[in-house]
């Protein structure tokens, strides 16, 4: 079931309901964690071609 709630902007008067708040936050948060565990694999790709660089420049 949606929330609904309410905001109270600055020098106005009433207030602004927003409905279904609960589940944009949610939405947010799932496009956050999935925006973390992109970043993560492509750091992790990143890290991979370094070390086989290295590893070449080494030999």
């Amino acid at each position: 079931m949606a929330r609904s709630y309410s905001a109270r902007a600055k020098k106005m008067k009433g207030g602004i309901d927003i409905e279904g708040a609960e589940e944009i936050m949610d939405l947010l948060q799932d496009m956050g964690d999935a925006a973390v565990n992109v970043l993560d694999q492509a750091a992790r790709k990143g890290a991979e071609i370094v070390l086989a660089a290295a590893k070449r420049k080494r030999l």
